[in-house]
């Protein structure tokens, strides 16, 4: 497994850590072929016990193993706590870093990891409440000086807490934003144990902890191709180019679309004239999946 030889070789030969935020380095690193991407889509049956409220997370698990790797190196550099996996919606962040908590919980690297997903929130408070009921905290009168509190005095095991759908939060008026980085500053420093994921769209402006971003770009032309044709036998080579398009090299997309296809539910060609129906409401412009 690409994970596992990564850490070993690394523990090896004593390299350095991998310096994140060159997209061009992660869009190279695709796996090979399309069967795997193919054959992993599926929706994450068993929880990992560690893995707090991801339960409810649909894991689409088309693995970028080389990614998870680099990111599973990074962050077991202890002085890293902030990773940032920027990007516009429907590249695959958040599958990115889903199977990223997981790979670290599973190594034992962290020991939880707690998912807490802002969509909707616009405001600071809201947003220490919404940490809170992630982490699994309850009070009357939810405070985030007991949020702090409750990470100053957890074990000194290693732990992470994944940040989703913060953007609501970032383009916030000038208060919030301040408020918010603020909060994010006060919980890395709360706990030298804690290494917090954000899925953002662009990097945080202001940093005062060691961070590092990572640009996640959708698949590419070549890798969205390869899992058409694995999805129907002798399909035209037309039919792929117009999958390939309607799909924008969108994970989510082209996994739903394959599945259907493998599935025989429709076929490239059926999936494209429903796609070009100008009489169906479908955005032919953008993906919202993230």
């Amino acid at each position: 497994m690409v994970i596992q030889s990564k850490l070993k070789e690394h523990s090896s030969t004593g390299s350095s850590m991998p310096t994140f935020g060159s997209s061009a380095s992660l869009a190279l690193k695709r796996p090979q072929g399309a069967a795997g991407w193919l054959r992993d889509v599926r929706v994450l049956q068993e929880p990992i016990p560690r893995l707090h409220n991801f339960q409810e997370f649909p894991v689409f698990h088309m693995p970028r193993e080389e990614e998870v790797a680099e990111l599973v190196l990074g962050m077991a550099d202890v002085s890293t706590n902030l990773v940032m996996l920027t990007g516009p919606q429907g590249v695959g962040r958040s599958m990115l870093a889903a199977s990223l908590a997981q790979e670290l919980v599973v190594s034992h690297h962290w020991t939880d990891a707690y998912w807490v997903d802002l969509l909707g929130v616009t405001n600071v408070v809201l947003a220490g409440q919404q940490l809170m009921t992630g982490l699994g905290l309850t009070s009357d009168v939810p405070d985030t000086q007991q949020l702090l509190a409750w990470l100053e005095g957890r074990p000194r095991e290693r732990f992470g807490i994944v940040l989703t759908h913060v953007q609501e939060l970032l383009s916030a008026p000038a208060e919030e934003q301040q408020g918010f980085l603020d909060l994010l500053d006060n919980i890395l420093h709360s706990s030298h144990k804690l290494q917090v994921v954000v899925v953002c769209e662009e990097p945080l402006s202001r940093i005062t902890y060691l961070a590092r971003a990572v640009q996640v770009e959708p698949l590419s032309a070549e890798v969205a191709g390869q899992m058409v044709q694995q999805a129907q036998v002798n399909v035209k080579e037309e039919h792929v180019q117009g999958v390939v398009e309607a799909c924008q090299g969108t994970p989510l997309a082209l996994a739903v679309v394959c599945g259907l296809m493998r599935c025989g539910y429709c076929s490239a060609a059926g999936f494209l004239r429903i796609y070009s129906d100008r009489a169906l409401p479908i955005d032919h412009s953008s993906s919202d999946a993230t």
